[in-house]
C-alpha cells in the first residue's frame, strides 16, 4: 500500500509570489449616476509565497468608458476599495475599472481584476407644487410642475402633458392643457365651482423616463379666508 502524505503543499515559483486579486461581487454590474458607488477588492498571497513577500500595493485605473473626472484622490485609488461619489458617472455609459496589485518588494509579482459598470438612467419624479387645495373660482389658477426632478441632471428638457377630470373641465380655446409647459395658468372665471383633478405626465429622454403627478382642486364661488392661492 502506498502511504498517504498529508499537510504538504507543492509550490511553483515564481507564481507563488504573485498576489491573487479578487473584486467582491459580480464582474459586470448595474449602477446609477445618482447614487454613490463603492467597489471593494482584495488580494492574497499563496501560502507558498517567499518570506519577504508580505506587503501588497494597490492601484485602481480606468480601462474603458468616458474619462472619469475628477479621478479619485491618491489615498483612494491606491487602496483596495474604490469610492465614486454620486453624479461622477454618466448615465447610459459603460465603464471598466481595474484593480491592480503588486508586491512592494517585487514588481514582477503583479496581477489584476476588472469590473464593468453599466450606468442606468435614474427614474424621474413629477412634482406638482401646492398640493390639494381649495381655490376661488374668480382667481387665476396656477399649476406648476417646474420642480419635477431628474436625479441624473441630464441636459435634455422635460416634456409635460396636462389633463383634467371630469373631462372636459372647462372650455379651452387657448389650448392651455395642450401646451408642453411646466407651468400653466387658468384664468379666473374659467372653472365653474366644483371638484377637479389636474394631472401632469412628465417625461424626459433618454428612455423616455415617465412620471405622473396629480392634484385635487376644489373651486368655490367666492373667496374664503382658508383658501390657498
Amino acid at each position: 500500500e502506498i502511504p498517504r502524505v498529508t499537510g504538504v503543499q507543492t509550490c511553483a515559483l515564481p507564481i507563488s509570489d504573485t498576489p491573487q486579486v479578487i473584486i467582491v461581487g459580480p464582474a459586470e454590474r448595474l449602477a446609477r449616476s445618482s447614487n454613490s458607488l463603492q467597489v471593494r477588492g482584495t488580494a492574497a498571497l499563496s501560502t507558498c509565497a517567499s518570506a519577504g513577500a508580505k506587503d501588497i500595493d494597490f492601484l485602481w485605473t480606468q480601462t474603458s468608458g468616458p474619462k472619469i473626472e475628477p479621478w479619485p484622490t491618491e489615498s483612494v485609488k491606491t487602496s483596495s476599495s474604490l469610492y465614486l461619489p454620486r453624479n461622477i458617472l454618466k448615465a447610459g455609459q459603460k465603464y471598466t475599472l481595474r484593480l491592480g496589485a503588486v508586491l512592494a518588494t517585487n514588481a514582477k509579482g503583479f496581477s489584476f481584476a476588472d469590473v464593468t459598470l453599466e450606468v442606468m438612467n435614474s427614474p424621474i419624479l413629477a412634482v406638482l407644487d401646492g398640493g390639494d387645495r381649495t381655490h376661488s373660482a374668480s382667481l387665476d389658477l396656477t399649476l406648476d410642475a417646474s420642480q419635477s426632478v431628474d436625479p441624473d441632471s441630464s441636459v435634455q428638457p422635460f416634456s409635460f402633458l396636462w389633463s383634467c377630470s371630469p373631462d372636459p373641465c372647462f372650455d379651452d380655446p387657448l389650448g392651455l392643457l395642450a401646451e408642453s409647459s411646466a407651468v400653466i395658468v387658468i384664468p379666473g372665471g374659467t372653472l365653474a365651482p366644483g371638484d377637479y383633478i389636474f394631472s401632469v405626465v412628465v417625461s424626459k429622454d433618454p428612455g423616455p423616463r415617465i412620471s405622473e403627478a396629480s392634484v385635487s382642486i376644489s373651486e368655490i364661488g367666492r373667496a374664503s379666508c382658508r383658501e390657498r392661492v
